[in-house]
C-alpha cells in the first residue's frame, strides 16, 4: 500500500470518529444535565419539613414543644443545644439554638417491622431556633412517597405537625 493510500485511510477513519465522538460527549452532557437537574439543588435539604414561626419566646416554645412531645405520646430522648456549645467554644453571642430527639417505640417498631431503612428518622426530630426577633420551629417530617409506610408516615408527621402547632400558639 503506498503512502498516499494510507494516509487516505486514516484520514478516513478519523473523520468517521470526530462524528461519533461528538455525539457520545453530547449524550455524556445531556446525561449529566438531567441527573443534576433531577437531584436536589445547593443548599436544599431533601428531606419534607414542616415550619413554624412565632413570636413567643424562645424559652416557652422550649417548654411547649416538650409538653407537646408528652402529650403525644413520645419521650423526649436528648437534647441539644447546638447554639449554646459553639458560642462557648467559639467565647461568641449566638441566639438560642436547639434540636430535640423524640421517639415513640410503637411507631419505631412498625418502621422496623415495615421498612428497616426509615429507622433513620426514628428518634424525631424537632429544631427550634430563633432568628430576627422571632422563633422558628421546624420539624423533620417521614418520606411520604414509600407505599410501604406512607399510612404510618402521614400519621407520624401529622403528630409532628401538630406537636410544632400547640407549641406556637
Amino acid at each position: 500500500m503506498s503512502g498516499d493510500s494510507q494516509s487516505l485511510i486514516l484520514t478516513t477513519m478519523h473523520l468517521n470518529w470526530i462524528p461519533f465522538a461528538g455525539k457520545t460527549v453530547v449524550v455524556f452532557v445531556l446525561i449529566l444535565m438531567t441527573v443534576a437537574a433531577c437531584g436536589p439543588r445547593p443548599g436544599q435539604d431533601p428531606a419534607p419539613r414542616y415550619t413554624a414561626h412565632t413570636s413567643k419566646s424562645f424559652d416557652d416554645v422550649l417548654a411547649d414543644l416538650e409538653f407537646a412531645i408528652g402529650e403525644h405520646n413520645f419521650r423526649l430522648t436528648s437534647r441539644d443545644t447546638i447554639g449554646e456549645a459553639i458560642a462557648r467554644r467559639e467565647n461568641i453571642d449566638l441566639p438560642p439554638s436547639t434540636v430535640l430527639h423524640f421517639c415513640n417505640l410503637n411507631y419505631a417498631r412498625q418502621l422496623l417491622e415495615a421498612a428497616p431503612q426509615y429507622l433513620l428518622h426514628m428518634p424525631c426530630r424537632i429544631a427550634i431556633y430563633e432568628q430576627a426577633g422571632n422563633v422558628t420551629v421546624e420539624a423533620r417530617l417521614l418520606p411520604e412517597n414509600d407505599p410501604a409506610v406512607r399510612p404510618l408516615s402521614q400519621r407520624i408527621n401529622r403528630i409532628l405537625e401538630a406537636i410544632v402547632a400547640s407549641a406556637i400558639e
